[in-house]
């Protein structure tokens, strides 16, 4: 006859190892369903308090949310005949990412690539009826990008009225 206390000491065993086996499923499961929420694309918005991606001065040039507006080192210059400026942004990103952002949102802005040179420092330059605009993109630490953008607004209008030149 085996006695009680060890047909006890084998149910507890039991019982502590499913205890482990399901905390150990529940552990696996919820690192690999948060893996795959921080391997979303950097451009998906699937986090409801994520910022959208912005437009800062020139309302045709859609800036990334992971960079920071740098007031000190930018300026916006609008008279009857032009609108000009420098805006510059800095932040922790990576550059071919920042490269691929800028041609895939500039031509839905009805921006045309005209050249892109890339190396440790990149520019895109881009072109619209009477608006150029120029990129450049340095790598580092943190990333800086100046957005340079001239818009010659005689141009714009003589197009917009059907001048010819």
């Amino acid at each position: 006859m085996v006695p009680r206390f060890i047909f006890l000491e084998n149910t507890m065993k039991r019982i502590l190892l499913i205890c482990l086996l399901c905390l150990a499923f529940a552990g696996c499961t919820a690192a690999k369903s948060s893996n795959a929420n921080s391997s979303a694309p950097a451009g998906s918005s699937n986090m409801a308090d994520e910022a959208p991606d912005f437009y800062y001065g020139f309302d045709d040039v859609l800036i990334p949310r992971e960079l920071n507006f740098n007031l000190k080192e930018s300026y916006l210059m609008d008279t009857q005949k032009f609108k000009c400026g420098v805006q510059v942004f800095e932040g922790r990103v990576v550059v071919a990412d920042l490269i691929e952002f800028f041609k895939n949102n500039m031509p839905r802005d009805n921006w045309t690539l005209v050249t892109a040179v890339t190396g440790e420092k990149s520019t895109l330059l881009f072109d619209k009826s009477g608006q150029n605009c120029s990129i450049q993109i340095a790598d580092g630490y943190t990333v800086k990008v100046v957005v340079m953008v001239v818009e010659d607004k005689m141009e714009a209008v003589q197009e917009n009225i059907g001048v010819v030149k």
